[in-house]
């Protein structure tokens, strides 16, 4: 009886370990991630895909295989990796989340990191050439804001998706929708920065309302036309993500155009990472982006 009793003590004793051990090295691969070293992270990650015991932790293992898959596809690219290459890679990553899912069917971010490796697929292969991605796509985002409706960057992939896709009849792209995604995107960000719950502040969102607003064009006149109809919409809707497409109409807008809002949002993006002493990985690339997109409505 007292050998039964200490056997099972210390099975459960190295069971501890071991999952002491898969929380530790989980920690050590967001450290790495959050580093940008996206290669040691998913080296690391995969030698935890045998280790790790039960549905949570597999799942854990897998959605952020998914993250870092797609970090390592915009390396790719950003190196000049032939496009089938870096397809592949987009490919694995929606593989990664696939696994995530199959134990965890209802993990919003599985189903955003599928979504996102889906969605830069399509921007390598072209919007034309991928639009049966876009409604699997859409759904993946919308069961993921169902189950969290507090996660920013599901609103903001969607905004983009909405942007880059056409619309009625080829499919169902919309900018104005787009800008609404992409405000809702930054009103969570800044609330949750605000509670220190984000520690970075993510130049991202604004680049992408800029270019939003930009792209939608409106005067200051219709701005102002408009919001009273939304507003209605946004309260009468139940539907997330259908309502969400309404959000803009809960602002109080300045009284200029989209254009000169846009012009606003990049200058004071590009404003701020030039003060910077020191910029990361993720600051540079911001900056250069800002500034590309600010050159592009010369």
């Amino acid at each position: 009886m007292k050998k039964a009793v200490i056997i099972g003590l210390f099975f459960l004793f190295v069971t501890g370990l071991v999952f002491c051990d898969i929380v530790k090295d989980i920690k050590n691969a967001d450290d790495l991630f959050d580093t940008y070293q996206y290669g040691q992270a998913h080296k690391l990650l995969l030698s935890l895909v045998d280790k790790a015991k039960g549905d949570k932790e597999k799942t854990d293992v897998y959605w952020r295989l998914a993250r870092v898959t797609l970090y390592l596809g915009d390396e790719a690219e950003d190196n000049g990796k032939s496009k089938k290459e870096i397809l592949e890679i987009f490919e694995k990553g929606e593989e990664f989340a696939d696994k995530a899912l199959e134990f965890d069917p209802e993990n919003y971010l599985a189903l955003y990191w599928k979504s996102s490796n889906m969605g830069r697929w399509g921007q390598v292969k072209g919007i034309l050439d991928s639009l049966g991605k876009a409604g699997p796509m859409q759904k993946l985002l919308e069961k993921a804001i169902n189950i969290n409706p507090e996660h920013a960057d599901s609103y903001f992939v969607l905004g983009e998706l909405y942007d880059e896709l056409p619309g009625f009849p080829v499919s169902f792209g919309s900018i104005d929708n787009a800008v609404s995604l992409a405000r809702k995107s930054i009103a969570i960000f800044e609330k949750d920065y605000a509670a220190g719950k984000e520690k970075k502040f993510i130049y991202g969102y604004y680049i992408k309302l800029a270019k939003h607003l930009e792209k939608r064009g409106w005067s200051a006149s219709k701005r102002e036309s408009k919001q009273e109809k939304k507003k209605k919409q946004y309260n009468k809707t139940s539907d997330v993500l259908k309502k969400n497409f309404e959000f803009e109409g809960t602002m109080k807008l300045k009284n200029i155009s989209d254009k000169e809002e846009a012009l606003e949002i990049i200058n004071k993006v590009i404003g701020d990472l030039e003060k910077l002493s020191k910029r990361d990985k993720q600051q540079s690339d911001d900056l250069k982006d800002a500034k590309e997109l600010k050159d592009g409505w010369k």
